[in-house]
């Protein structure tokens, strides 16, 4: 199990803040391109979810699903759809699959400008991107979504993530003389860049995210004499390569920049972080911190290299420094965590360790959707032996992160190894294998649950019969599949008989293709011809003695001889008693008759202990009447059984069962 840590947006993830744009709309759905925000919200009154979520996943999407996209769509959700969570859910997912991969930019007008500055700037980076002969679509201006100037960054924010765009672009021109104006543009990123798993560590107890952070939310532009030599064409160039995972490209334009302030010394550090190239990526972010000793962007990445380069003294002082600048960054608190705790269980320092613990959990009032805090918190807590509470923590990050299919199983396998909270298990153990059902281990796990906990229900039976079916695919090794194909044919044969379907159950028994080869005594050989449907279970008048009969011979031979599979918790007195209750109401039943004598001489075959153990002698009597007794009631009920069969094969293992009782019976 892989260990994770964030980078600076948090230590444990990073995303990249950036604005989108929107196609325009329609009032129907329709078989063109990319579907846009106002033809989608048309389409949630109007359509089931799954209809729309189906359209999102063939056509893509326009826009950028943004926190402020996402909020108008579950007031819709609530209006038009109440009752259909599960397919909201899934239209967020399909969503968040399908967003535009090229940077969405909504431009507004700039304060001061004239109408052709939009034009403008589309044609100073279009001749840009030709001259770095870009043939990919890297990003797309939006100069129709915003009308209005705008004056202040909460602004930009507001409707950018409103429109749902990566970045807003807004800005003045400034009088500086009499006849000398200047531009200057500004950049407010809105949605966050794509996140990026850093891992550390193998163990389960050591699962932790550490997050950098990916973007830095506002961007102040150089100012210029003009828009077409401003370098917020290749800060716009930049950020589209940037979020493309392109970090060569970004960095390549980035140290063009002929006056880099903090920024962009930032982005430079996470572009070379990003290639694993630590060296360089502490000299730019030492350099964004020298340009501003309180970019705490770059002490968060910076102390985060540090972390990941095993110098956690060194991060611990930056991620403090860090703090200090931003108090309330759930990220810093739950990196600072995780360094303190490695710290503390180095130094064998139990205050640091909880002191730790404390940092990881704040993380996670101050913004209880950070999934990385919760996953940490959760490992910690697993790490310390508090499994109870490890399991609530690492719930809530299921809550956030259900696709997760390794924190599925790690909970599972917590509840049913350590807790023993079997039917709880079963429940994480069954999503762990929704997600990855090739997964040999995640069966396993699961089987080895429901081995453990007897449910012969309808759901029940659903669920073995969905999990055998995956074993073929299974990463599980031929004679591992071949042990848990026997188990799970048990546990669908006894649901099957529990649910009335004895017909279903013999079909099920009959493809365990197991043959007479497998047994070298009359005992074995008699009980599989019993299940197998070879000697006649008809003579019962009432349907609830048929299940009965059908009960108690299967759970006879799986528990006398079959013994590499499922059994239900039942002893041979209680087995013996079934049989009896069968022959009291109908005395001459060949199966009945069999399967009693056949349990006689498998039970004198147990040792004394076992006598003693299963109740069918006291510790303080002597068993040898009662073992005589047994004997010859045994060989009795086998005898009844002889006339009542003329199947020679039968026959002949009818009284080599009745010799072998009799080898006991004293002279």
């Amino acid at each position: 199990m892989m260990s994770r840590i964030p980078f600076t947006n948090s230590l444990l993830t990073y995303w990249f803040l950036v604005a989108f744009v929107l196609a325009p709309y329609h009032l129907s759905l329709s078989a063109g391109g990319p579907l846009g925000f106002e033809e989608l919200k048309s389409a949630m009154r109007t359509r089931v979810l799954s209809k729309v979520t189906q359209e999102v996943r063939s056509r893509g999407i326009s826009f950028v699903p943004t926190e402020g996209v996402k909020a108008q769509l579950e007031e819709l959700a609530r209006q038009y759809h109440a009752h259909d969570s599960e397919g909201y859910g899934a239209l967020l997912r399909a969503l968040d699959e399908n967003e535009p991969s090229e940077l969405v930019v909504a431009v507004a007008p700039f304060l001061g400008g004239e109408e052709r500055d939009k034009e403008e700037l589309q044609i100073a980076i279009k001749e840009k991107l030709e001259e770095l002969k870009e043939p990919r679509v890297l990003l797309r201006l939006e100069n129709a979504l915003i009308d209005r100037t705008i004056r202040r960054e909460d602004e930009a924010y507001e409707i950018g993530n409103r429109l749902g765009v990566h970045l807003v672009v807004w800005g003045m021109w400034r009088s500086k003389g009499a006849k000398e104006i200047s531009f200057h543009p500004k950049i407010r990123v809105i949605h966050t860049h794509r996140k990026i798993a850093i891992r550390n560590g193998e163990t389960v107890e050591r699962h932790y995210n550490i997050e950098p952070i990916g973007d830095s939310p506002r961007l102040e532009v150089i100012e210029s004499a003009a828009i077409k030599t401003s370098t917020l064409v290749v800060v716009i160039i930049a950020l589209s390569y940037y979020r493309g995972n392109d970090y060569a490209n970004a960095a390549n334009l980035l140290r063009t920049i002929t006056q880099p302030d903090s920024e962009v010394y930032f982005y430079l550090g996470n572009c070379s972080f990003y290639v694993d190239n630590y060296k360089e990526a502490t000299a730019y972010f030492e350099q964004a911190i020298a340009a501003d000793p309180n970019s705490f962007k770059s002490l968060h990445n910076l102390a985060t290299i540090q972390y990941l380069s095993s110098h956690p003294q060194e991060a611990l002082q930056n991620f403090e420094k860090a703090l200090r600048v931003n108090p309330a960054s759930d990220k810093t608190l739950n990196n600072m965590g995780i360094t303190l705790v490695e710290i503390g269980f180095a130094e064998e320092n139990q205050q640091k360790i909880a002191r730790g613990i404390e940092y990881i959990r704040e993380a996670t009032t101050v913004n209880p959707a950070n999934e990385n805090a919760w996953l940490n918190y959760g490992a910690v807590l697993l790490r310390i032996g508090h499994e109870p509470s490890a399991i609530n923590a690492l719930t809530e990050y299921l809550e956030i992160k259900s696709e997760d299919h390794s924190i599925w199983f790690l909970c599972g396998e917590i509840l049913s190894r350590r807790l023993k909270r079997y039917e709880e298990a079963q429940r994480f153990l069954l999503k762990a294998v929704d997600l990855d059902p090739t997964n040999g281990k995640y069966i396993e796990e699961l089987v080895g649950t429901w081995e453990e906990v007897e449910r012969f229900d309808e759901d029940s039976l659903k669920s073995y019969q969905r999990v055998i079916n995956l074993l073929p695919n299974s990463t599980l090794p031929g004679g591992s599949q071949t042990t848990l194909r026997k188990t799970l044919s048990a546990l669908i044969l006894f649901s099957q008989i529990e649910l009335g379907q004895n017909k279903e159950a013999l079909d099920t028994f009959r493809h365990m293709a197991i043959t007479e080869t497998e047994f070298d005594n009359c005992r074995g050989k008699l009980s599989l011809r019993l299940v197998s449907g070879m000697i006649p279970a008809s003579g019962f008048s009432e349907p609830s003695q048929a299940k009965i009969y059908s009960r108690t011979i299967y759970l006879h031979f799986f528990s006398r001889h079959y013994f590499d599979t499922f059994l239900p918790s039942i002893g041979p007195k209680q087995l013996v008693e079934a049989y009896n209750s069968l022959l009291a109401q109908h005395p001459s039943h060949l199966g009945s008759l069999i399967g009693k004598g056949i349990l006689h001489a498998q039970i004198m075959r147990l040792p004394s202990r076992a006598w003693i153990h299963y109740g069918f002698v006291s510790e303080e009597e002597d068993s040898t009447d009662w073992e005589n007794e047994f004997t010859r009631d045994g060989i009795r009920t086998l005898r009844r059984a002889l006339p009542l069969t003329q199947i020679t094969r039968v026959r002949s293992l009818l009284t080599q069962c009745i010799e072998e009782l009799e080898e006991r019976l004293p002279e």
